[in-house]
């Protein structure tokens, strides 16, 4: 009977040591699961705040960008379309955003967007000088007003001259002749 009342004492003590381990394992696996639900609160958060920065960031670009356009070009920047991650970039007509530009449309943006680039340092040298895309002389005077306030050097070529006043700070170098 002692032998049977010893054996039966080790069980118990056995079943008490694995219960007890299974309350602390119990124990463990609720402050996981809470600390679980805290860090994806926490990367819900930080997604949100980089969305957030991404937005703002956008929206500076563009207008920095904007800022060297005429003002009959509306540049715009899409980083995403529903829940996909892109990058498309324009011109806006009508609420639409163009991205396929005729070859004066495409100059100019890539002028814009090079000026915006350009590093900010004083003595950082930097010289703008797209393909010569014959230009009508309205869209080439306006494409010189756009870029009046472009660091560095910025050299447009065209057959024809701007029209109307030259914008201020251009010099027109007319080429050819006998």
């Amino acid at each position: 009977a002692l032998v049977a009342a010893e054996r039966a004492l080790q069980e118990l003590l056995g079943s008490k040591a694995r219960w007890e381990g299974l309350e602390r394992a119990r124990t463990r696996a609720e402050v996981a699961s809470a600390e679980v639900e805290t860090w994806g609160d926490r990367e819900m958060a930080m997604g949100d705040l980089v969305d957030d920065l991404v937005v703002e960031a956008r929206e500076a670009f563009v207008a920095r960008v904007q800022a060297f356009l005429p003002d009959t070009d509306t540049f715009d920047l899409v980083l995403r379309v529903g829940k996909r991650d892109v990058c498309m970039f324009g011109f806006r007509r009508e609420g639409d955003l163009h991205t396929a530009l005729s070859g004066a449309e495409w100059a100019r943006l890539t002028c814009a967007l090079g000026a915006v680039c350009v590093p900010s340092a004083d003595n950082a040298l930097a010289i703008i000088a797209p393909e010569e895309r014959a230009y009508d002389g309205l869209t080439l005077a306006a494409m010189m007003r756009g870029l009046s306030a472009a660091p560095g050097q910025v050299i447009l070529t065209s057959p024809v001259k701007p029209r109307g006043r030259t914008p201020k700070g251009w010099t027109i170098i007319e080429e050819g002749g006998e």
